[in-house]
């Protein structure tokens, strides 16, 4: 269990965060009160909180780590500091909620191969390592060469036919044939799905292994980019090659042979004589505490204070790097998130502070909300808005900013601008004062951030961002390259917004925007207009709702239902279903089981080609 920092009492508005130790993590002091006490909007107090938010101290603010819990107790400071009300659970600032933070092996990970006589014990994590999706327990049973585990007949490929693989453990090649990251066996080259093809094909374990001929040197994985909720259903674990070929001695073919036969045509799928293996994999799915920070400030007109206006940022990043980052190297390096999102979380302190110094420029109250566990599926602001600490119908809007630290040409993106019929009025108004240059988008305000998670509840909201940038999600993404001086000016404009909405004379009222047909991407033709809800831990896939107009909306699937098969096929979990969407084909129905809470349905559906 990570350690939990205690929360530090104020006094006088004077922070007593100083040098602190805890677990054997040394932080630094964050800001000095007198360089961050001043109520207006300034430079010099945008640098210090980013210069903090955004250091190695934090380590990337990573969720469920010490350096993300640490940024919540300075949140939870600074909003007591401005005089915000606790508006977490409690009477505290927090709400709390566990995230997934890796795996960990338990005792019970071992791989026994046998042919004849002959007995191999191929090394836990030296010479054989379960992957990461693999389930838990054992699979013994006969083994069966079955090529590169790829069955795609209506491609002229299928490592599976005429065999019978049930109840055998299966060993696979890595990667394709061709050796062609861009072939067209390339969609079908990933771990997960050559094991869920296996797992298909009834197989009762999977050992994958590299061949000397494939485009990448020997490896065994890593766990790094782990999924809580991913489980293939059977047990799975790379092998070395090595202990392959020696069971293979008795084809007289070797792992290369194998390879270039497969390379011109020739099927290589075959029981390996006299050879079985039991795999054994325990593997522990670890989670961490993590928390939203939730402060109040009450609003000044008695007939609006009862609603609310929620101002959020998430706080967390991707911490030492791990399966969202695009760095090259996938060593672990502190990914600092400067512009993702300590920009954005420094904008709820300044605009915190400034509203506290000046309440009467507020008719209704605002929630200043700063999120967690957002870069691995909007956990926290998913989770609020399911477990408002606030009535739900009472928030009439909702304002996130997240990467507004790299203005360009004056140029913000406000994604929403059409989700309220009184967006147009509030943000001319805004802009009146402003030399920025808002590009209004009037799409539906859908994916990357926060903001979902409130607007598939009905509620209007407004997304300030600046764009993406090359150090976006890479380690570079360092606090010398924000533009200060812009996002002062970008702050001082969502204030005079934040101003406008909570003095509006009637609730902003909720427009469901038609949603954009999403782009083709190298993976994929379809789409299906699902939201999936990551922070729901089920079997199959959780949607927190449905994208108006979309193949979904149309079949009846609904916000809740639980996604259980398609096309005939399982789906266990989000990772499945991402694979499966690769093989359906535009404009060609097929069927769709949803559980929805007692009952189970099937419903006909019809993928949508994506946009060239």
């Amino acid at each position: 269990m990570r350690p939990h920092l205690p929360y530090l009492s104020l006094s006088a508005g004077v922070t007593t965060l100083a040098l602190l130790a805890v677990g054997g993590t040394v932080f630094a002091a964050p800001p000095r009160a007198e360089e961050i006490a001043n109520p207006e909007i300034t430079a010099s107090e945008v640098t210090a909180h980013l210069k903090y938010l955004a250091s190695p101290d934090l380590s990337g603010r990573g969720s469920g780590t010490a350096g993300n819990d640490q940024t919540a107790e300075y949140l939870a400071e600074r909003f007591s500091a401005a005089g915000l009300k606790p508006a977490g659970e409690n009477g505290t600032y927090f709400q709390s909620f566990k995230v997934f933070t890796g795996i960990k092996p338990g005792p019970g990970n071992a791989l026994l191969l046998k042919q004849g006589k002959q007995v191999s014990k191929p090394a836990f994590q030296t010479a054989f390592k379960p992957l990461v999706f693999s389930s838990n327990g054992a699979a013994t049973g006969p083994l069966f060469f079955a090529g590169y585990g790829i069955s795609k007949p209506d491609l002229g490929h299928d490592d599976y036919k005429g065999v019978n693989v049930k109840g055998k453990v299966v060993v696979v090649l890595r990667h394709t044939p061709d050796n062609d990251p861009n072939g067209k066996l390339a969609p079908f080259a990933s771990l997960l799905r050559k094991t869920m093809t296996a797992r298909e094909k009834g197989a009762a374990g999977v050992l994958l292994v590299t061949g000397p001929l494939s485009e990448k040197p020997e490896d065994l994985g890593d766990w790094r980019g782990a999924s809580d909720a991913t489980d293939a259903g059977i047990p799975a674990a790379t092998v070395k090659a090595s202990f392959i070929e020696k069971l293979l001695a008795p084809t007289q073919k070797t792992v290369r042979d194998v390879q270039v036969m497969i390379a011109h045509g020739q099927n290589q799928s075959f029981p390996i004589p006299n050879a079985t293996a039991t795999l054994k994999v325990d593997l522990a799915r670890q989670q961490a505490p993590t928390r939203n920070v939730i402060g109040m400030l009450e609003g000044s007109d008695p007939r609006l204070k009862d609603e609310y206006v929620v101002v959020g940022a998430h706080y967390d990043h991707l911490g030492m790097g791990g399966e969202h980052s695009l760095a090259e190297s996938r060593e672990p390096s502190i990914h600092f998130g400067a512009d993702d999102n300590a920009s954005g979380t420094t904008g709820v302190l300044e605009l915190a502070q400034y509203f506290a110094a000046n309440r009467s420029w507020i008719g209704r109250s605002i929630l200043f909300m700063g999120y967690s566990g957002e870069e691995i599926g909007l956990l926290g602001s998913a989770h609020w808005t399911k477990q408002p600490t606030v009535p739900l119908p009472k928030v009439v809007a909702m304002l996130n900013m997240d990467m507004i630290g790299r203005l360009r040409n004056d140029s913000l993106f406000v994604v929403g601008a059409k989700s309220s019929p009184a967006w147009d009025e509030i943000l001319a108004d805004a802009g009146k004062s402003s030399t920025l240059k808002p590009k209004l988008d009037t799409s539906a305000p859908f994916g990357g951030s926060d903001q979902q998670s409130f607007y598939i509840k009905e509620i209007p909201v407004l997304f300030f961002f600046t764009g993406i940038h090359t150090d976006y999600h890479r380690p570079t993404d360092t606090w010398d390259k924000i533009n200060v001086e812009g996002e002062v000016r970008i702050l001082k404009y969502v204030a005079d917004v934040l101003s406008g909405v909570s003095k509006h004379a009637s609730r902003p009222a909720f427009v469901k925007l038609p949603d954009a047909v999403p782009s083709q991407s190298s993976r994929f033709r379809v789409f299906l207009g699902t939201i999936p809800d990551y922070g729901e831990n089920v079997e199959g896939v959780a949607l927190s709702g449905v994208r108006t107009g979309g193949p979904a909306e149309k079949a009846g699937v609904r916000a809740g239902d639980i996604l259980v098969e398609i096309a005939g096929r399982k789906i266990r979990n989000v990772q499945e279903y991402t694979e499966i969407l690769g093989d359906l084909r535009p404009n060609v129905p097929v069927k769709l089981v949803v559980l929805r809470k007692q009952d189970r349905l099937t419903l006909s559906i019809t993928p949508a080609a994506r946009a060239e």
